[in-house]
C-alpha cells in the first residue's frame, strides 16, 4: 500500500458530531472548544456553507479542519473558519512528525483542488491556547508556499504573586482602581438572565458608536451561559448599588488554563471621576489569578490584516502589564 492510499479526506458528516468533538477536546494536540461542533453549531443553519473536513490515516481519524466555503470575486475560498475566532487543521499527537504533517498538508490541498477551490485561508489557533507548539505545522505551510500575516495579541501573566501583578499596572490605573474602591464599587459574576441582559445592553451601546452590532445575539449569549458553553463562559460586572457600570464576557480555555476576556463594555452615560471599566479589568485579572488561570488574554490590537496598530488599544492593555504574542493567518492561491 503506497503512502497516498492510506490517507483519506472526507467532508464532515453530522453523523460524526460526537466523534469530532471527542477528537478535538481529548485526542488532539491543538484543538480548543472553538473547534468543536458544539460551538460551531450555535450558528443558525444556512448562515455558512459548511466545508469542514475529516482526515483519516489507515481508517483512523487523525485530523479535522472546521471550515466554510465562501465566494469572493467569483472565486471559491476555503476559509477556516468564518464562524469562529480560530480554525486551521486540528491534528493528533501521533501524526505530529515531519513526514505525516507534510502528507497531511498535501492530501488536504489535493482534495480542495479537486473540489474546485481557488484559495485557502486558515486562521490558526495561537500556541498559547494549545497543549504544545505547532511550529512544525506552520513550517510545512510555508514549505508548500503559503503566505501569512500576523495580528498582535496581548496577555497578562498570572504565574506570579499578587504584589508583582499589581506592581506592573500603570500608576494612573492604580489611582483609578483606588478611587473605585473608595466609592464602594462591587464586583461579581453575572448569572441571572436579567444581569446578562443588562450586560448585553451595555455591549450594544458601546458598539453602536463604532457603527457595529454585537457578534452574538442576546439569545445566543443566554444559550452559551445556560447550556451550550456553560463550562466555557463566565460573565463579570462591576457596579454601584443596583446599577451595572461595566461588564464583560470571558472564554475559558481549560486545557491550558487561560481566561480570555472579550466584549468588555461600560455605561457611557454615567459620568464619574473614576473609571469602572478600569476596575473591571483589574478585578478580572485578580479573579483569574485566584481561580488558578495561568494567563489572561485580551485579544488583538491590530486592524486591516495586521497592517494597522490601534495605539490607543495597545497602550491601554500595556498599562495593565501585558505581554505579547501573535495570531497567524495563512493563505494560498491554488488557481487563478
Amino acid at each position: 500500500m503506497d503512502n497516498n492510499s492510506i490517507w483519506m479526506v472526507e467532508l464532515f458528516s453530522d453523523l460524526h458530531i460526537r466523534q469530532w468533538d471527542e477528537f478535538v477536546m481529548n485526542n488532539s494536540l491543538n484543538g480548543t472548544f472553538l473547534h468543536t461542533r458544539n460551538f460551531l453549531n450555535y450558528h443558525k443553519a444556512g448562515k455558512f456553507e459548511d466545508m469542514s473536513l475529516e482526515i483519516y490515516k489507515k481508517n483512523k481519524l487523525v485530523a479535522v479542519c472546521p471550515a466554510c466555503l465562501i465566494h469572493e470575486d467569483g472565486k471559491n475560498v476555503f476559509y477556516s473558519h468564518k464562524g469562529s475566532t480560530y480554525g486551521g487543521i486540528v491534528f493528533s499527537r501521533e501524526i505530529y512528525r515531519a513526514q505525516d504533517i507534510m502528507k497531511l498538508v498535501e492530501v488536504v490541498e489535493h482534495y480542495l483542488r479537486d473540489k474546485g477551490i481557488n484559495k485557502i485561508i486558515m486562521r490558526l489557533t495561537p500556541d498559547i491556547y494549545c497543549k504544545s507548539t505547532v511550529s512544525l505545522f506552520e513550517y510545512m505551510l510555508r514549505y508548500y508556499g503559503y503566505f501569512s500575516y500576523v495580528d498582535l495579541n496581548t496577555y497578562v501573566d498570572l504565574e506570579c504573586d499578587d504584589t508583582e501583578i499589581r506592581k506592573k499596572i500603570d500608576r494612573n490605573k492604580k489611582r483609578n482602581i483606588d478611587k473605585c474602591e473608595d466609592n464602594n464599587l462591587w464586583f461579581h459574576k453575572l448569572d441571572t438572565n436579567e444581569e446578562l441582559t443588562q450586560f448585553y445592553q451595555l455591549l450594544k451601546v458601546n458598539l453602536y458608536k463604532y457603527g457595529v452590532k454585537p457578534i452574538h445575539s442576546l439569545d445566543e449569549i443566554l444559550e452559551f451561559h445556560q447550556d451550550r458553553l456553560k463550562n466555557q463562559t463566565l460573565f463579570y460586572g462591576v457596579g454601584k448599588k443596583n446599577q451595572l457600570l461595566a461588564a464583560g464576557m470571558m472564554f475559558v480555555f481549560e486545557r491550558t488554563k487561560i481566561l480570555h476576556a472579550q466584549n468588555l463594555s461600560y455605561n457611557p452615560f454615567v459620568k464619574r471621576d473614576y473609571s469602572p471599566i478600569t476596575y473591571l479589568y483589574y478585578k478580572i485579572i485578580m479573579q483569574a489569578k485566584k481561580k488558578g488561570f495561568s494567563k489572561l488574554t485580551w485579544g488583538i490590537s491590530t486592524e486591516e490584516c495586521g497592517k494597522k496598530l490601534n495605539m490607543g488599544l495597545i497602550r491601554n492593555k500595556e498599562s495593565y502589564g501585558s505581554e505579547y504574542f501573535l495570531n497567524a493567518v495563512y493563505f494560498k492561491i491554488l488557481t487563478e
